[in-house]
């Protein structure tokens, strides 16, 4: 049976747009950074006849959870209202998004990582605007032009997606797991015939958004911050 752990430190801070999670625990403990990167962001991107260029990119995670030797899971815990994940045109280098300290020292192996991509909850003390709606909350904002025409697509559809550790040790007690979480915007926008995927007709949206879940990449390491 797993042993369930909360990450307590995350249980105080919610995401902002352009800003990361930090805590100041203790220096000898574990730690987490979760950094996050678009490719072909701000691109004119060509799928038969049409142009689609994406200039911001952004969507919530409600929750995380690590898997740890000794089947241990550690949980970020539940008072958090959700992360955004947020990227633009205006960025060229991955976006640092969280970190912060696990809580412990004495784990050094961790075997997978969960994400929960969800929409935000009417409480959460998120201050981006555009993932609240009348009636439904967005877990996905997605803007940008077709054929030079100006786009907002929007959708609360919710997926969870495991990914294995592999090779990554954390021997020392100061040194943080490394996640980098990125999507290539060219994997996006096209089925698995070439057809171009318009953003803004509401019948591509639940095909878009599997794209979303299949490219959405996870790469791990491992390094010393202090």
């Amino acid at each position: 049976m797993r042993r369930l752990l909360s990450i307590v430190v995350l249980s105080i801070f919610v995401f902002s747009n352009f800003s990361c999670i930090s805590s100041t625990a203790e220096s000898d403990e574990k730690r987490i950074s979760i950094f996050f990167s678009v490719l072909n962001i701000g691109d004119d991107l060509t799928v038969g006849d049409n142009t689609i260029q994406v200039s911001d990119f952004k969507f919530t995670l409600t929750r995380f959870n690590l898997y740890a030797e000794n089947d241990v899971v550690l949980q970020s815990t539940g008072d958090v209202g959700g992360f955004i994940f947020a990227y633009t045109d205006e960025i060229s280098v991955q976006r640092l998004i969280l970190d912060v300290g696990l809580g412990f020292s004495d784990i050094e192996i961790f075997n997978g990582f969960e994400i929960f991509f969800e929409p935000v909850s009417n409480s959460a003390n998120i201050g981006d605007s555009e993932f609240f709606g009348d009636g439904e909350n967005f877990s996905q904002v997605i803007k940008g032009t077709v054929n030079e025409v100006d786009f907002v697509f929007k959708s609360s559809l919710v997926f969870e997606k495991f990914y294995e550790i592999t090779g990554v040790q954390l021997t020392d007690r100061e040194e943080s797991l490394v996640v980098f979480l990125s999507i290539d915007l060219e994997k996006v926008f096209a089925d698995e015939s070439g057809n171009f995927l318009d953003p803004t007709v509401q019948e591509n949206e639940a095909l878009i958004m599997q794209n979303i879940e299949q490219n959405l990449i996870a790469d791990f390491g491992s390094e010393s911050v202090f």
